[in-house]
């Protein structure tokens, strides 16, 4: 709060007034809902309106997180800095519907941090431990295709020509349209997947790595017995 009180005392009290306001909104509605299944937003509008707290955040909400800070500060290096905040967890400043994550993170207790060394160091510990567990990583060297073999995924080949075979499973960290319409071919991958994939569209929001499962049936949250047991979901 000094630090901003530094550039305006106006913002400093700001950034009091939405850090008190938020933090009940954080603790009984933001942090229950992320370690729970996600409700229809119908129903979680529904759910929201109930209560002052709730409406609040549905109100606070409509607007995009740009549009929250320059109505809410008033000084640029504070409105610099917040939006710059905002960018270090993947949300993009224009998106409307993420007007209060500004004031989330205001009174959120876990804050933004960096790591000892900058990202290099954060990346080569990443490595390390990587190579530690027995794996290998190599860098500058480009995918050809993935080797599939009686409808199983089974390696990798390089541009090189070198071919990596799997001893478990192959997985992809690339984009759907490299995955399954660049890297693997038209005869391995079903034409629905196919049409999905050339369909594709990129939102604003992040995160940077995301886990997707092809499975049989629909996963077992270990949260949702004990969600359902607390009858007012936390509202």
């Amino acid at each position: 709060m000094d630090s901003f009180a530094g550039f305006s005392r106006k913002d400093a009290e700001a950034l009091r007034r939405w850090h008190d306001e938020f933090r009940p909104i954080v603790e009984r509605i933001l942090i229950p809902e992320a370690s729970a299944p996600p409700l229809p937003a119908d129903r979680r509008r529904t759910l929201l309106g109930c209560f002052p707290e709730g409406r609040r955040l549905l109100e606070v909400s409509q607007l995009s997180p740009l549009e929250f800070v320059l109505r809410e500060f008033e000084h640029p290096v504070i409105q610099a800095g917040l939006l710059f905040f905002n960018g270090l967890r993947e949300v993009d400043l224009r998106v409307r519907g993420f007007g209060h994550h500004i004031a989330a993170l205001l009174a959120s207790s876990s804050k933004a941090q960096m790591a000892a060394g900058g990202s290099r160091a954060l990346a080569r510990a990443l490595q390390a431990t990587a190579v530690n567990a027995g794996g290998t990583i190599l860098t500058g060297t480009t995918p050809k295709r993935i080797l599939v073999e009686n409808g199983r995924a089974v390696g990798v080949e390089t541009k090189g020509g070198e071919i990596f075979r799997a001893r478990h499973f192959v997985a992809s960290s690339l984009n759907p349209q490299q995955t399954f319409l660049e890297l693997m071919d038209e005869e391995h991958v079903p034409k629905v997947w196919r049409e999905r994939a050339k369909a594709f569209e990129y939102n604003l929001l992040a995160p940077l790595f995301a886990l997707h499962l092809n499975l049989k049936e629909a996963p077992q949250y270990r949260a949702l017995e004990q969600v359902q047991l607390e009858k007012n979901h936390s509202w």
